[in-house]
């Protein structure tokens, strides 16, 4: 859980001018992701499954899904592909709880208890890493790497 608090804390985005920014506020490697699901899972909380994806490894604590009062949630992107604001990898997997559900309990699930609300554990159809979050400033920029087919961009996952 201490990882994807640390990834958590790393991916974050702020508002400027009505065109979204891209900041990394305490690191300035993290990793940008960019991802495209099945579904949309975009109101829903993700956790990250071992390779066997019997087992959740790393999920957020009640208090690492929120940011100055704004949930973490993924930014849409041009052709259905999201931003990464959370920590995901290519095992994540998205479970039944809600955002806003997920923030109002009053203690962070036990593993047991999110392995049970997972809705799907093999939601991706593409995700790439492209590079560090600081090596880009706006949303525009993430629309012209989907553009380009994600070039200079490392595919993840199978």
């Amino acid at each position: 859980m201490r990882i994807f608090t640390i990834i958590t804390l790393t991916m974050l985005l702020s508002m400027c001018n009505s065109e979204k920014q891209i900041s990394a506020y305490s690191n300035a490697q993290a990793p940008l992701v960019i991802y495209k699901t099945k579904a949309d899972y975009s109101e829903n909380i993700p956790v990250v499954l071992n390779a066997a994806k019997d087992k959740i490894i790393s999920y957020p604590a009640v208090s690492d899904i929120s940011f100055k009062g704004n949930f973490r949630k993924p930014v849409k992107l041009k052709d259905g592909f999201l931003l990464d604001n959370i920590g995901l990898s290519p095992n994540s997997a998205y479970t039944s709880f809600t955002w806003k559900e997920y923030a109002s309990l009053k203690k962070t699930p036990s593993p047991q208890q999110l392995l049970s609300r997972i809705i799907d554990a093999d939601p991706f159809v593409a995700m790439y890493n492209c590079g560090r979050r600081s090596d880009y400033s706006s949303t525009a920029e993430l629309n012209e790497l989907i553009k380009s087919n994600f070039t200079n961009c490392k595919k993840l996952g199978s």
